[in-house]
């Protein structure tokens, strides 16, 4: 997402980036758009991992067909973010989704949230609440298992 690593630098205002549920899948529709047209990738294999703001996008991606993904990975979303990201969808339904979340992250909201999720999700589903309090792809780091737990996830739903 732009404003993050070395992505161009994005002259708007990040709070509108990150919640403005027209502008903040932009960057997202144009990676899945890229892949699909790209004739090396099997485009009904399509899989998102994202953390933080790009895990509440990820999550948004399993609540809808009109992204066409297959199975996601959601690390440090938040419940309210996702919902708003969603259009205010009231009652969302994720499909084939891995939560992650760190049990004292943000005092233990995000792994409250990835429980929430879970709940909200049918067909292939887990959530892996790690020990710590660390945030989004550093909860990666912290464990190495659970980067393996991700691999295994996606070679089992794509």
């Amino acid at each position: 997402i732009r404003l993050h690593g070395k992505s161009e630098k994005d002259k708007g205002d990040i709070y509108n980036l990150f919640n403005n549920p027209v502008r903040a899948p932009l960057d997202l529709i144009a990676a899945i758009n890229f892949l699909k047209k790209n004739p090396k990738i099997d485009s009904n294999r399509i899989g998102i991992l994202g953390a933080s703001i790009g895990g509440n996008l990820a999550a948004v991606t399993a609540s809808s067909d009109k992204y066409e993904i297959k199975s996601v990975v959601v690390i440090s979303a938040k419940t309210a973010a996702v919902k708003n990201l969603s259009l205010g969808t009231k009652e969302l339904k994720f499909k084939n989704a891995f939560y992650i979340a760190s049990e004292d992250e943000q005092n233990g909201m995000r792994a409250k949230w990835a429980n929430e999720l879970f709940i909200m999700t049918s067909g292939d589903k887990k959530v892996s609440i790690s020990k710590g309090n660390k945030h989004g792809s550093y909860i990666l780091k912290e464990n190495k298992q659970l980067a393996t737990d991700v691999i295994n996830w996606f070679n089992k739903t794509l």
